[in-house]
């Protein structure tokens, strides 16, 4: 408050500071978007912010048309440009970026389909040719006898694999030793 009485209210004095008394300028200066000495005035057109020494975005729609404290473009940008103060370029490549995605995702789908069928090929000749082993089961046997309250366990396993395969050998000829 300045004046006679402190009648008059202070203007927009930064960080909500004190005016002088008598005449109501502020003493540290003005918040952003404001100048004059009392702090009253909105920055001239086409600035903004801090004692109005920003300069607006030419790339407004309507050329440094902003908003006085936050330089925010008040009608939005022309064409091409996006953002809050339309120093964006706007993507073009968005047509571009989509495309690449599914480009790469159907890339992606081959590679994985392409190395499943190497893997089943090979195991296709794999077993064409032989040479897979067989699990034949497993033997155990347990026997328990009771002496004289005594317990014996005998176990014996016998955990076998059969090896299966296919050779492509001539059959044996035998002769007569007479």
């Amino acid at each position: 408050m300045y004046g006679a009485n402190c009648s008059l209210s202070c203007g927009n004095c930064r960080g909500k500071g004190q005016c002088h008394h008598v005449n109501g300028s502020c003493l540290e200066g003005c918040d952003p978007g404001f100048q004059g000495d009392k702090c009253s005035q909105v920055c001239d057109f086409g600035y903004y912010g801090l004692q109005c020494l920003q300069e607006c975005s030419m790339f407004c729609k309507r050329s440094r048309n902003c908003h006085h404290v936050t330089g925010f473009c008040n009608d939005g940008c022309k064409s091409g440009w996006q953002g809050h103060e339309c120093f964006e370029v706007l993507n073009g490549n968005a047509c571009d970026t989509h495309w690449q995605s599914r480009f790469y995702g159907l890339l992606g789908a081959l590679c994985v389909t392409f190395t499943i069928f190497v893997t089943y090929v090979m195991l296709k000749r794999k077993a064409k040719n032989g040479c897979f082993k067989r699990n034949e089961g497993k033997k155990s046997t347990k026997q328990k006898e009771s002496h004289y309250n005594e317990t014996y366990e005998n176990e014996a396993a016998d955990h076998g694999y059969q090896e299966i395969c296919e050779f492509n050998s001539s059959p044996a000829i035998y002769y007569n030793a007479e």
